[in-house]
């Protein structure tokens, strides 16, 4: 009896059935787009290795205006050249605000600040607080990060006055990570 069971197991539709499950799963493994993906010729063929491509990844941001710093020093506390550098980042993010052109500022936000925050949310927040413009007053840098303090000017609504332009300072956080200063955000 278990001798029939054995043999049963190895009937050609059982095999086919086999198969069918192993180019299923190959199916699965190419749309994930791995490395390697598993090929098989045939039911009785042993398995083997095929080197695939990985997929070309499309760039999800657009590209920031300001080239990255080639040999930028590294980061301390009172450095000059990223106190200028964040400056100089922090003015541009804010002449993007100021042009309304959202998804070329949000390129400035720190990898994690993006993961927290997605791109809808982001200008939902900036389109809310309307602002006109910012300048950038001073940047002071600690250990680990530099505070851009910025002067920004936005339009705010009073009821059955209108609309009247007020100056709100703001305090930004930058870091320093893969060679060049970006936004956290909060």
């Amino acid at each position: 009896m278990r001798k029939h069971l054995n043999s049963a197991s190895n009937s050609p539709a059982r095999s086919l059935k086999k198969f069918g499950i192993i180019v299923l799963l190959e199916s699965l493994m190419l749309l994930a787009g791995p490395q390697t993906a598993i090929a098989q010729t045939a039911p009785s063929a042993p398995a083997a290795t095929v080197e695939t491509p990985a997929p070309p990844v499309a760039p999800t941001l657009p590209i920031v205006a300001s080239p990255t710093p080639v040999n930028a020093p590294s980061f301390k506390a009172g450095s000059i050249f990223w106190q200028d550098r964040i400056k100089a980042r922090a003015s541009e993010r804010w002449a993007l605000i100021a042009s309304k052109n959202y998804e070329e500022s949000y390129a400035y936000l720190s990898e994690a600040s993006r993961a927290f925050t997605g791109f809808s949310l982001y200008q939902s927040q900036l389109l809310s607080n309307n602002y006109v413009s910012g300048a950038v007053e001073a940047v002071e840098c600690d250990d680990s990060f530099c505070t851009a303090s910025i002067m920004a000017n936005v339009n705010h609504r009073i009821p059955k006055m209108g609309t009247r332009l007020i100056i709100v300072p703001l305090r930004e956080t930058w870091i320093v990570e893969k060679g060049d200063a970006w936004l956290l955000r909060r």
